[in-house]
């Protein structure tokens, strides 16, 4: 009786602090849920008719945490015709306007844009150069755009009508912010599909603009009907728990435009390599690497099983094999795929020089997330009033430690994921992307995919509720650090070092795999 009165109490607790405090998605109301849901997974569960006790209460937990995460925007995304222009405005127009502006003349040419029509603008004085990346005096050293020569009259006109479009988004003095973040950063191929998709919904008209920034709940409302089908209830409302829970999705997850379109694919791929379609698998692991890199390393983390497995006994499983050769044939059209960038195969040289240079001004950020960033703090200091300058020095500094740290994670990496005799490897892939990358903070939602490495379809594994209790249990000290201090750097500092003891902890779980975990 008392594990069923638990499973309602405890929803029904937070449900009435939630409603006390309305939609706001408020640090202390998010420590305390993910503090109720950690204890709810590793609570000793019962026998018999008690016995899903917590399977209900996961599912309801689940569900009051998206109430959480959407309802403090989601009212005046469906009441208003505001998107959330930040991304918008760098995703909708880089897409759009790739073949004039490539990655380097977006704000200037935005910039001149307004001052031949509204000049909304006029009051910003800082921007970004994106040539060199340094913030500059606007009439200082920013050179002038002249469209003539890159836009077709015509083609001009359309951007000004939306460059006006999207700036009505937002208060002229709340744009300082946008003129200085580091601009269009997507790859040619995602490029393409953007393109297309702005050119069906022109920034001018309200509702298609709405639409358009509403194809990502649409996905993620897709997607996780199809982890529910192929992995149940219980671990699909795992999964969404942690994804609505994390706070790197916090103030994302409405009106973007298409920001979750690689995770998606991701999940699409690992539901499908589950029920025994390793071709539909291999195009969505595709899809997520073209249009975001980095998921390429989950793929590589999945063959190594499969490589360890053919060393051993010559023989290449013939569903692995499929998947692989599918993986390079799909890669191979997407890049087909993305030479009608406007920019032809030279986009794809801009994006790697630039993002080589978007990485070394992304690592000392306020809000990243990597092993490397941890090391631009000064480890065992609570001082977080540092510099750029000073993180940079730091970093280098501390590089011994870091390299050492480094090499242990992929170490112990390569001998768990060599020991797993399933395709559940590939969810490590997080050891190797936290141990080298420094990235946005939202690609960490995969981070929510992690328990599934637990089990399949009917209740989570042990090994899935105690990767899911550890991550909530680091949501909520980020959470509760967060609340006391206002220093974003300061909180993804701590939210990095939990990180890496949580990896840690991931790693020795599947070190030392639970019987109940499946193989495939």
């Amino acid at each position: 009786m008392r594990f069923r009165a638990a499973s309602a109490v405890i929803p029904l607790g937070i449900a009435l602090i939630w409603a006390t405090v309305g939609f706001e998605s408020s640090p202390g109301l998010r420590a305390l849920l993910a503090l109720a849901a950690a204890g709810v997974l590793v609570w000793p569960a019962a026998r018999g008719a008690a016995a899903g006790w917590r399977a209900r209460t996961v599912v309801l937990l689940s569900f009051l945490s998206v109430a959480v995460a959407v309802g403090e925007q989601l009212p005046d995304f469906v009441t208003s015709w505001k998107v959330r222009v930040w991304n918008v405005y760098h995703y909708y127009l880089g897409a759009k306007y790739f073949r004039e502006l490539g990655y380097t003349d977006l704000y200037r040419a935005t910039l001149r844009a307004d001052e031949e029509g509204a000049n909304y603008w006029r009051a910003i004085d800082r921007v970004r150069n994106l040539h060199t990346y340094e913030v500059e005096p606007r009439d200082w050293r920013l050179p002038i755009y002249d469209p003539e020569g890159r836009f077709e009259p015509e083609r001009w006109q359309t951007f000004r009508r939306e460059v006006e479009a999207l700036s009505s988004q937002r208060p002229p003095e709340r744009w300082s912010g946008i003129f200085v973040d580091r601009g269009y950063n997507a790859t040619p191929f995602w490029t393409v599909v953007g393109s297309a998709l702005t050119h069906l919904a022109p920034a001018t008209r309200p509702l298609a603009l709405k639409v358009l920034c509403g194809l990502d709940l649409l996905l993620l409302g897709a997607t996780f009907a199809v982890l529910w089908r192929t992995f149940g209830s219980v671990n699909a409302a795992l999964v969404l728990l942690l994804f609505t829970a994390t706070p790197v999705n916090v103030n994302r997850l409405i009106g973007g435009f298409l920001q979750y379109d690689w995770f998606c694919a991701v999940v699409l791929g690992i539901c499908c390599y589950s029920r025994g379609r390793p071709v539909a698998a291999a195009g969505a692991f595709a899809y997520a690497s073209l249009t975001r890199v980095f998921p390429v390393l989950f793929v590589a983390a999945g063959a190594l099983p499969v490589l360890v497995g053919w060393l051993r006994n010559r023989r290449l499983p013939a569903r692995q094999a499929r998947f692989l050769v599918a993986f390079v044939v799909w890669c191979v059209a997407g890049l087909a795929i993305s030479l009608p960038n406007g920019r032809g195969v030279r986009g794809w040289g801009e994006f790697v020089t630039g993002i080589r240079t978007h990485k070394e001004h992304h690592l000392l950020g306020e809000r990243r997330v990597g092993l490397q960033f941890l090391f631009t703090h000064r480890l065992g200091s609570f001082d977080f009033d540092e510099s750029r300058e000073e993180r940079a020095l730091t970093l280098h500094r501390q590089r011994y430690p870091l390299v050492i740290t480094q090499a242990l994670l992929l170490a112990s990496f390569l001998v768990a994921a060599g020991r797993e005799r399933s395709w559940n490897a590939q969810l490590l892939a997080l050891v190797p992307i936290f141990a080298l990358l420094v990235t946005s903070r939202y690609y960490w939602s995969y981070l929510a995919l992690l328990p599934l490495t637990g089990g399949r379809r009917g209740p989570p594994a042990v090994r899935s509720r105690w990767l899911g209790a550890a991550q909530l249990l680091i949501f909520s000290v980020y959470y509760l650090f967060a609340g006391r201090i206002d220093d974003p750097y300061a909180a993804y500092v701590v939210l990095n070092g939990a990180l890496l003891v949580y990896l840690v902890f991931a790693l020795s779980l599947v070190l030392r795999p639970s019987p109940e975990v499946a193989s495939a």
